[in-house]
C-alpha cells in the first residue's frame, strides 16, 4: 500500500495496525511524522493517529495468563460491519472475591488437583504443570480495571468502551453520586478508573488519558432522577423501600396507590385477560426510555436491535408473569409491613430481569451507530471491548451471532452455551486458549 492508501483507512478505522501493509520507508515516515507532531501545538494535528501510530512501533505486547473479574471472554468478528468485538461478562461480586485457584480447583474431584484448560483435564497440583499453573497464576494475572487501563495508555487501535455503569444527567456525575451504593465489585472500579474519559465535563481536559478510545456508559435503568421508563421508577422505587424499616412502611402504601403505578400493576396482575395490553406495556419501556429512544433512531440497525430485545424481553416476561402476578395480588392485599417488605423484594428480583433488556437495546444501538462529525475519531465503532453483568454479555453475543459475526476466540466455563452460571467460578478467567493479545 502506498502512503495516500495508509492515510486513508487510517482515518476511517483508526487502526494503526495497517501499517503492516506499507513498506517500510513509509513505515518510517508515518512513525517520524508522528513523533515530531504529537506534543506540536497545532489545532489540526490528529493527535490521536499520531498515538496510535507511536504504540504501534512500542509494540507493547499486555498478553496476562490470567484476568481478575470477568467470567467469560469472547470474541466476535465480522467483514460486513468490519468490527472486531470483544464481550467480558462477570457474575457481580466483590473485589476480594476472585481467586484463580478456587476457580481452577473447583473443576476437579479433589482440592489436591487443579484444572489445565490447555490439556482440557485436572493435574495435580504438585506435577511439573501444576506448580506452572500455580505460579503463572501468581505472576501472569491481572485486574480487570488495571488491564483495561493499560490497554487504553498503549493500544495501536482505537477502542469504544461499552461498560455496564450508570447513566448521568447534564455534564458529569452529581458531586455525591455513590455508584452501586459503594459496593466492593469491579463495576464500581472501572467507573472509578474511566471516570474522567466518561463524563463530558471531562474528558476533554484530559485527552492524553482518554484520546485513544471513546468510554460509554450503557446502564440506562437505575437513576430515578433521569426521567426514563416507567419500569425504571417501579424498579428503583422498589430499590429505595427495600432499605425501608418494617415498622415504618407508609411510602410503600403511598407509592400503590400512585395512578400510573396502579395502571400499570392491574395490566401485570391481570395479564391473563388482556394480553394485548400486557404485550403493549412491556415492548413500549424500550420507546418510553428516553436513552433507549434516541439511540435507536440513531442507529442504522435500530429495527432489527429493537425486534431482537423485544422478542427476548417478552420469551423472558411470560415466563415470570404468573410470579409477578402473584406478587401484585399480595402487595394489595398485605396489611403487615413485614410481609409487605418481603413482597417488595421479591418483586424487585423480577422487575430488574425486564430491565435487563432495556440496557441491552441502548448498548448495540450505541454499537451499532455512526457518529456525527466526529473529531479524531472513527464515525463508528471498529474495534470494542464490552464489559458487564453475564446475562447481557450472552444476549449481545447471541445477536451478534444472529448478524453473521464469526466467534473466533471464548475463555470461560461453558463454550458451547456460552453460558457461565458456576457460582464456585472465583471470578478468573483463564487465557491459555484465547487469541492474545486482544486486537492482534
Amino acid at each position: 500500500m502506498n502512503s495516500e492508501e495508509i492515510c486513508s483507512e487510517l482515518q476511517n478505522n483508526y487502526n494503526a495496525k495497517v501499517l503492516k501493509k506499507a513498506k517500510p520507508y513509509v513505515k518510517k515516515l508515518f512513525y517520524r511524522e508522528s513523533i515530531k507532531g504529537v506534543d506540536s501545538k497545532l489545532k489540526t494535528a490528529n493527535k490521536t493517529l499520531m498515538n496510535l501510530i507511536i504504540n504501534n512501533k512500542r509494540n507493547i505486547n499486555l498478553s496476562p495468563l490470567y484476568i481478575l473479574g470477568p467470567s467469560t471472554l469472547s470474541l466476535q468478528t465480522s467483514e460486513k460491519y468490519q468490527m472486531n468485538v470483544y464481550v467480558f461478562g462477570e457474575i457481580h461480586r466483590s473485589t476480594d472475591y476472585p481467586d484463580c485457584l478456587k476457580m481452577l480447583n473447583t473443576y476437579c474431584k479433589t482440592p489436591r488437583e487443579i484444572f489445565d484448560f490447555k490439556q482440557d483435564k485436572c493435574v495435580k497440583k504438585t506435577s511439573k504443570r501444576g506448580k506452572e499453573i500455580i505460579n503463572n497464576i501468581k505472576n501472569k494475572s491481572i485486574r480487570i480495571d488495571h488491564f483495561l487501563k493499560k490497554l487504553l495508555e498503549n493500544t495501536d487501535v482505537f477502542i469504544d468502551f461499552f461498560f455496564e455503569v450508570s447513566a448521568y444527567k447534564g455534564l458529569e456525575y452529581p458531586v455525591d453520586y455513590r455508584p452501586y451504593d459503594d459496593m466492593d465489585n469491579y463495576l464500581v472500579t472501572i467507573l472509578k478508573t474511566f471516570k474522567t474519559c466518561i463524563q463530558a465535563s471531562t474528558r476533554y481536559n484530559h485527552l492524553k488519558k482518554c484520546r485513544l478510545g471513546r468510554v460509554h456508559y450503557v446502564d440506562v435503568r437505575r437513576e430515578q432522577s433521569l426521567n426514563t421508563d416507567i419500569l425504571s421508577f417501579v424498579t428503583m422505587t422498589l430499590m429505595t423501600y427495600s432499605t425501608i424499616d418494617d415498622a415504618d412502611f407508609s411510602q410503600g402504601q403511598q407509592f400503590l396507590q400512585m395512578p400510573k403505578i396502579k395502571e400499570m400493576f392491574n395490566i401485570l396482575a391481570n395479564y391473563e385477560k388482556d394480553k394485548l395490553k400486557y404485550t403493549k406495556l412491556l415492548k413500549r419501556q424500550f420507546l418510553r426510555n428516553t436513552y433507549v429512544r434516541k439511540e435507536l433512531i440513531r442507529s442504522y440497525m435500530g429495527d432489527e436491535i429493537l425486534e431482537f430485545v423485544q422478542k427476548k424481553l417478552m420469551t423472558s416476561a411470560n415466563i415470570i408473569i404468573p410470579q409477578i402476578s402473584n406478587l401484585i395480588h399480595a402487595l394489595y392485599s398485605n396489611n403487615n409491613s413485614a410481609e409487605d417488605k418481603n413482597t417488595y423484594l421479591s418483586m424487585l428480583g423480577y422487575t430488574l430481569l425486564l430491565l435487563n433488556f432495556v440496557q441491552d437495546a441502548y448498548t448495540l444501538a450505541r454499537m451499532f451507530k455512526k457518529f456525527n462529525n466526529p473529531k479524531n475519531q472513527p464515525a463508528k465503532p471498529h474495534n470494542i471491548i464490552m464489559y458487564a453483568g453475564d446475562s447481557h454479555s450472552r444476549l449481545v453475543r447471541e445477536f451478534l451471532q444472529e448478524q453473521g459475526f464469526t466467534m473466533k476466540s471464548f475463555a470461560g466455563h461453558d463454550k458451547t452455551s456460552l453460558d457461565n452460571k458456576n457460582d464456585d467460578d472465583g471470578g478468573c478467567i483463564d487465557l491459555s486458549n484465547f487469541q492474545m493479545p486482544l486486537f492482534s
